[in-house]
């Protein structure tokens, strides 16, 4: 519960970040998402978040036990931003590492953010990319949880749970 709720605060923060950059978006290049996708945008942000947490919940388990998380941590993150699409497309990488950034969630939450923002399709359109942040969610957040059941547990076997 103590790494559920201390992380609620990045999330809600995480997720104004988001907000005011698709608001100053808007506002500089006077683009107009349409109101129709915005509902869309909301679900792809909340199952980003979901999937993306579910990733944090166990990176927080490999710190409990172990007492060391930066290295695995900083992995992700640096995975995502260069894999996932944020700098350039992965249509520039190799095959091999294309498919590697298919395993992230933050390719397919930033290709389906792209569809629904800048191109305006349907949600047929989009329902592959949800379809597999659904994936994410509905696999690791149970995971995730029960990862973190056994950090918890071996920590307070080992007496280190107080550290936190």
């Amino acid at each position: 519960m103590v790494v559920l709720g201390s992380s609620l605060w990045e999330f809600i923060m995480i997720t104004l970040k988001v907000l005011v950059f698709l608001l100053s978006g808007a506002l500089i290049m006077h683009f107009c998402m349409g109101i129709s996708n915005f509902p869309m945008v909301i679900l792809i942000i909340l199952l980003t978040i979901g999937s993306a947490g579910s990733f944090g919940i166990i990176i927080a388990c490999f710190i409990i036990v172990v007492k060391r998380g930066d290295p695995i941590s900083w992995l992700f993150k640096s995975a995502s931003w260069l894999l996932g699409g944020v700098l350039f497309p992965i249509t520039v990488f190799p095959s091999w590492m294309q498919k590697l950034a298919l395993l992230l969630p933050a390719t397919h939450a930033l290709q389906a953010i792209r569809l629904a923002i800048l191109k305006g399709k349907s949600i047929s359109d989009m329902l592959p990319e949800i379809g597999v942040l659904c994936v994410f969610c509905f696999l690791l957040l149970p995971i995730s949880l029960r990862a973190l059941k056994y950090a918890v547990w071996r920590a307070k076997q080992e007496g280190t749970l107080t550290h936190y």
